[in-house]
Parts: C-alpha cells; structure tokens; sequence
C-alpha cells in the first residue's frame, strides 16, 4: 500500500504548532493531476532563516522520503547539505532544529 503524499496544510499544521512566527512559500506538487507532495521555503521570522523542503517521494531510490536544507532566501534552490527524514515527525524537528539556528551558525554550516 502507498503512503498518502505529504502536503502543505498537512506540513504547515505539524510546523506551526510550537513555532508560531513562520512565514510559509509552499507549493503541492501535482504531476497528471495527482498530488506528489510539497515543495517551497520556510522562513523563520525572527532570525530570518530560511529552510527549502520538498516531500515528494523518490519511489525508485533509497533515499528517505523528505529532504530539506538551509537556504539564502525564499529563491535560492541551488541549495546547500541536503539533511533526510522518513517520517513527519522527524522531518518537523530537522525543520526546527534549522530554523531556529541563529542565522551566523546558519551560514557556517551551509556547505
């Protein structure tokens, strides 16, 4: 059985929860009509970091099912160290753990 695609009011709930100042740039991803996920930028107004997250799911490789990164602003898709979770919960803390970076550690870690 395959696992219902990931998207965005169902990503925004779980992140705004305990985190109350973010600004959302997030898109479902529809391929022939039918939903994939979510892709787009997450911004964290206090610190004005920015993370890229896309939940469309590789169905012929071994990577885990979501993938996010910092980035430089709600554009930047060139991207810096993917980081991979399999389940919402633990992509919601990976968010977490990178937004709340404060945003000259933030820069430092960016590869």
């Amino acid at each position: 059985m395959q696992k219902q695609p990931l998207l965005m009011t169902k990503l925004k709930n779980a992140l705004t929860k305990p985190e109350k100042n973010l600004t959302f740039f997030l898109q479902n991803i529809r391929i022939n009509g039918q939903k994939r996920g979510c892709s787009g930028f997450i911004k964290n107004n206090d610190n004005n970091t920015y993370i890229y997250v896309n939940t469309e799911r590789c169905i012929y490789s071994g990577v885990p099912n979501y993938m996010f990164r910092f980035a430089d602003n709600e554009k930047d898709y060139k991207g810096y160290t993917n980081h991979w979770a399999d389940t919402l919960p633990e992509l919601v803390a990976g968010i977490h753990t990178l937004l709340s970076t404060n945003p000259i550690e933030a820069h430092e870690k960016r590869i």
